[in-house]
């Protein structure tokens, strides 16, 4: 069967909408089932799935104005928004670095920070020896972990650390990189300073957090918990610890 030209011309215009989403969601799904997943802030996700949808807006006009005198104008002005789109700008540069992993590895920093202030920023994390599960339910079994963990400035000194903590606890295995099934995921947001400020104990000099998942596990089971943090001021921050359950 042979398309006519409307229906060819439509067939296409459609594509042009839904092909740009679909990448976004297949895209986004690989960033998060990596082993060590991107994670996005919500303004950024956010420019990310506006880029999408821009043939969504982009072409009915295009569309109105061909043929007018407008249509130079019009043509102009969303080549000129497109710069968000097709990642032309910096910011939209480095968006589209990271949606597709261009940006892997470590990354780098979204806004940089002058010396000698970026000596103060974070430059390794490490997971508190006060690390541990603490809640029980009535049978006994282990449902949550209360995570201490510590930010290291350059000077080796605990320091402050703004930005987005992931969390994953998983059974151990003998085997590989330890990391056996997954037990729960866990994201914090440090960047606003009221909850940054909230989860900070200053004896300890660590942030902490208490964190609770629906099935428990037997004590004495032993599990590995990892740490991501992600900043737009410093690179991310990888930390991992071994326990059992119920110390």
């Amino acid at each position: 069967m042979i398309l006519s030209t409307g229906q060819l011309s439509a067939s296409l215009r459609v594509a042009a909408v839904v092909v740009p989403v679909a990448v976004y969601f297949l895209v986004l799904g690989l960033l998060n089932s990596r082993r060590h997943p991107q994670l996005l802030r919500a303004r950024r996700d956010f420019l990310l799935l506006i880029a999408a949808l821009c043939p969504l807006f982009v072409l009915p006009v295009l569309e109105w104005s061909a043929g007018s005198w407008a249509a130079p104008a019009v043509l102009a002005a969303a080549a000129g928004g497109a710069g968000g789109c097709d990642g032309s700008s910096p910011r939209g540069a480095f968006d589209m670095a990271l949606l597709t992993g261009s940006a892997g590895g470590p990354g780098p920093a979204a806004q940089r920070v002058p010396e000698p202030i970026d000596l103060l920023l974070p430059k390794e994390i490490r997971i508190h020896p006060f690390t541990g599960t603490r809640t029980f339910d009535r049978s006994g079994g282990v449902k949550g972990v209360d995570v201490r963990i510590e930010a290291i400035d350059a000077f080796g000194d605990a320091t402050k650390a703004f930005g987005n903590f992931r969390f994953a606890l998983y059974r151990y295995r003998s085997t590989g990189d330890h990391k056996g099934r997954r037990i729960a995921t866990w994201v914090e947001s440090l960047l606003e300073p009221e909850k940054n400020l909230l989860h900070w104990d200053s004896i300890a000099r660590a942030y902490k957090f208490k964190l609770q998942w629906y099935h428990p596990i037997a004590v004495g089971t032993k599990v590995v918990l990892t740490a991501t943090f992600s900043s737009p001021f410093t690179e991310r921050k990888f930390a991992e610890r071994t326990f059992l359950s119920g110390q």
